[in-house]
């Protein structure tokens, strides 16, 4: 037998009144741990990786475009695509995920094959039919909003609107294929497999840069979402997924999973347009405010996304197989341990940045028109971001718990705090601290977001123990 499906079988016979193996059991759930561990530490090196390839392409774009208009049309035609793709991402795995596992484990690897081939085609459709909305009305608020650039550089916005927004299809289905590989705890390919992204969009600049112009960005990012897709698919056929022509609508899965899906998805939309908001107000502030908070934000940013792929990619599957077999107490007690870990590791890293901060902006930014000022002006503002790390991330470990319970509707109640908590700080702090103030309230509302996730978290779980 598997030794994590042994270690798992141990805990249930346990929480059912059968005879532990006592110390035996403890050896096995220590290697579940460690697979556990070992498994969130290659994610996050291939993240990390990932995210090195991606810096390379953002430095080479800047080689080849600068600050020019161009760049800034690309920006703006990518913009609503971008937003749009952040909320299907956000959305897919914490509705998908617990689902796919109950299912899996209740009713078998077949039922579970037949609900991912069911959302898999309802997905397609639904992003079809989003996009051709989008080609249809979005082109006309573009040119509304648009109205003081030239005519040639709103046709190159619309131009380069219509040649990304097969983004909006192409990442949704790796979305639901990333699901189903995460939940089948392949995350091999999930974590390298974007890393092809960037490559693509490299060699297009590199091939195409001097002819094709702005257009061999959006060239690389379509060829690289397309290699991306072929990856993931070649890798859910490997694993004998057999296609379902005709999704059955009344599948009591597909229904749980749509219950899910709409709130996390309202959470995910209110959530992405945070930045939105505070771009926007920093706007308001004197020159540079905009720039300061993007540069403060670039280093506490990269420490996030490693971390939270690295941990929320490789819980939300085991916390779910937990959920799907009842093992609350397992369920309770590999939550403290991650908790533990997490705080062991953050608050160090949070307080060696913070010491640090304006030798680490120096170190990145201090050259040519970014003078000392600027590295002071944006070192302030990155210890404001450093102080959201401890509580982002055990954030993100509670999302994945209450994801796993298929209590989704706590997240969006979360959300409204946090989106109203944040504007509300946003207009207090900036008055007094400028950029920072806006750095601040961010890290303030994390700090909220934690203890409120925590408490409907634990709530949740005592909930279900007692049934």
């Amino acid at each position: 037998m598997n030794l994590k499906l042994k270690a798992l079988k141990l805990n249930i016979d346990s929480a059912r009144g059968k005879p532990s193996l006592g110390w035996c059991d403890r050896v096995f759930m220590r290697s579940v741990n460690r697979h556990i561990y070992s498994s969130a530490a290659f994610v996050g090196i291939a993240t990390s990786a990932t995210k090195i390839v991606g810096m390379t392409k953002e430095i080479l774009v800047a080689a080849f475009f600068g600050m020019s208009g161009d760049l800034d049309a690309y920006l703006l035609a990518v913009l609503l695509p971008t937003y749009i793709i952040n909320v299907i991402t956000g959305s897919i795995d914490a509705s998908f995920i617990p689902v796919y596992i109950q299912v899996r484990e209740n009713l078998g690897i077949q039922a579970a094959q037949r609900l991912f081939c069911e959302v898999l085609i309802i997905t397609t459709l639904a992003l079809v039919i989003a996009s051709m909305v989008m080609a249809t009305t979005v082109p006309s608020a573009l040119s509304l909003a648009y109205s003081q650039y030239p005519a040639n550089r709103i046709e190159l916005i619309l131009g380069l609107f219509y040649l990304t927004l097969p983004c909006i299809v192409l990442t949704g289905l790796c979305g639901i294929c990333e699901a189903v590989l995460n939940a089948s705890e392949k995350f091999i390919f999930t974590a390298l497999a974007p890393c092809i992204v960037p490559v693509m969009t490299i060699a297009s600049l590199l091939l195409f840069g001097s002819r094709a112009g702005i257009y061999s960005i959006a060239l690389g990012v379509i060829s690289g979402l397309v290699a991306h897709l072929l990856i993931l698919t070649y890798a859910v056929i490997s694993r004998s997924i057999k296609m379902t022509l005709m999704p059955h609508l009344r599948d009591p899965a597909i229904i749980r999973v749509s219950r899910q899906y709409f709130p996390t998805m309202a959470a995910s939309a209110m959530m992405c347009s945070t930045a939105l908001i505070d771009q926007s107000m920093a706007s308001m502030l004197v020159a540079g405010s905009v720039s300061a908070l993007n540069f403060g934000n670039k280093i506490v940013a990269f420490v996030l996304t490693i971390e939270t792929a690295a941990i929320g990619t490789v819980v939300l599957p085991y916390f779910s197989r937990l959920a799907a077999t009842s093992d609350w107490s397992a369920l309770k007690r590999t939550l403290i341990t991650y908790v533990k870990l997490i705080l062991l590791t953050t608050i160090p890293i949070t307080i060696i940045g913070m010491m640090f901060s304006e030798k680490l902006v120096a170190l990145l930014f201090e050259r040519g028109k970014f003078g000392s000022d600027d590295t002071a002006r944006v070192a302030w503002v990155q210890m404001m971001f450093f102080i959201q790390i401890p509580f982002y991330s055990v954030s993100i470990l509670m999302v994945k718990l209450i994801s796993s319970l298929q209590a989704n509707k706590i997240l969006l109640w979360g959300t409204i705090i946090s989106v109203s908590l944040n504007i509300l700080l946003n207009f207090i702090l900036a008055k007094s601290m400028g950029a920072a103030g806006i750095a601040l309230s961010t890290s303030v509302v994390y700090a909220v977001s934690a203890l409120y996730l925590t408490i409907m978290a634990r709530k949740a779980l005592e909930q279900l123990s007692i049934k």
